[in-house]
């Protein structure tokens, strides 16, 4: 079961910041700046507008907790890429959206059993 932060990483940043910040800081405590400078380690990881986000949120506060809960992150995110195919959005859409290839998206669904849905639906688009 994935801890509280983890949902508000993910809510705050998006899928892929959100697991990279975990892949970085995964198992130790962060401490977030108020005032976040382009040369912080945060800026580095998770990029410009996350780190700002992050600032807002927690930054002055207490240290936060990271949990080491990479794989559940992913796991959440393939479950947003399957629900987002299942709502008729398109493999292009799903790549940018959650920070992954087009050749993961299919990886993704493939692995969950889509794969036959997947290429009708690529064939149906190219006639």
């Amino acid at each position: 079961m994935a801890s509280e932060i983890l949902r508000e990483l993910v809510e705050l940043l998006g899928h892929q910041p959100a697991i990279e910040l975990v892949r970085a800081w995964g198992g130790r405590r962060l401490k977030v700046p108020v005032d976040m400078h382009q040369d912080h380690a945060l800026v580095f990881v998770v990029g410009w507008e996350a780190a700002g986000k992050l600032s807002k949120t927690y930054g002055g506060a207490d240290a936060i907790d990271i949990p080491a809960e990479r794989n559940h992150l992913i796991d959440m995110r393939n479950d947003a890429v399957l629900v987002g195919f299942q709502a008729g959005r398109s493999i292009t859409w799903l790549s940018e959206t959650y920070g992954i290839s087009r050749r993961q998206v299919n990886s993704v669904l493939d692995r969950m059993g889509y794969n036959t849905e997947r290429m009708a639906r690529a064939v149906a688009t190219r006639t």
